[in-house]
Parts: C-alpha cells; sequence; structure tokens
C-alpha cells in the first residue's frame, strides 16, 4: 500500500494545501470534521522546493466535540505534529 507521503513522492509535483489537507486529515480520530485555517507551505533554504508546512486544525475527537484549534507543522514525507489545542500558539513555521 502506498501512503500519501509515498505518492507525493512518486508523483514528483509541488506540494498543494489539498496535499497538506489530505496528510493532516489522515492523522485524525473524525478527518471529515476538519476545519483547516493559517496553512503554509515552506520552501528548503538549500533546494527551493517546498518541503514543509505548517498550519491550524479543529476536528471532533472520540466524544463528537470539536477539540479547538490545534497548530500542526509537518513535512511531505509523513512526519507530522499536531499539538494540544490548550498550549499556547506557537511559533514554528
Amino acid at each position: 500500500m502506498i501512503t500519501i507521503a509515498g505518492a507525493l513522492a512518486l508523483a514528483a509535483h509541488t506540494p498543494t494545501i489539498a496535499d497538506v489537507k489530505a496528510l493532516v486529515s489522515a492523522e485524525l480520530k473524525d478527518p471529515r470534521s476538519a476545519q483547516f485555517s493559517g496553512i503554509k507551505l515552506r520552501k528548503n533554504g538549500e533546494t527551493g522546493k517546498v518541503d514543509h508546512f505548517c498550519g491550524y486544525v479543529n476536528a471532533k475527537n472520540s466524544y463528537g466535540g470539536y477539540a479547538g484549534k490545534s497548530y500542526f507543522i509537518g513535512d511531505f514525507e509523513g512526519k507530522i505534529v499536531i499539538l494540544d489545542p490548550d498550549l499556547s500558539e506557537p511559533n514554528l513555521c
């Protein structure tokens, strides 16, 4: 089975915000409930290619309620971190 990240690498295209939404949604308990904001695509300083991203997501938790706006950061190789909504807004990206 090819993961979304693997498919991106195979396709060798410039990543899009839709790609970010798909990758982050795959990490959520209720992917279809995801509400995104502030998504940024970032370029590698050496290669000039888009290789990482950050933004905010709010999605339903296992109780069926929205958890709150959570900051996320990741890359297109499948490394994604979604922070707890109770943490202060980081400036990582």
